[in-house]
């Protein structure tokens, strides 16, 4: 699914306009990401905890020359966490795709 299809699915579920559910996904956005810079850790109950994380610089491989060692520099990751219910979803669909085979 895609942010316009999101969007789409938000609007028809609340009865408001497709521009104005993409205006919540955009806003939603800005929040985490402005939370995020602050080195704030965003905690949504039921949905997931967004953090940035800082990864230390290293030395890696140029993928086009793998001969070759290159200087990756430090930089922030954003990390993830995924809910319980959004697990257990998982497990259930690849239980049921075993299933099926």
């Amino acid at each position: 699914m895609n942010k316009a299809t999101l969007a789409l699915r938000i609007s028809e579920r609340l009865n408001i306009n497709k521009k104005d559910a993409e205006d919540m996904i955009a806003s939603l956005q800005d929040i985490i990401i402005e939370a995020l810079k602050r080195d704030e850790e965003v905690t949504i109950a039921g949905f997931g905890t967004f953090s940035a994380r800082m990864r230390h610089a290293r030395k890696g491989v140029n993928p086009r020359k793998p001969d070759q060692m290159i200087d990756v520099p430090a930089y922030r990751k954003i990390h993830d966490l995924l809910l319980p219910l959004y697990q257990n979803a998982l497990t259930f669909v690849s239980a049921f795709c075993s299933a099926c085979e």
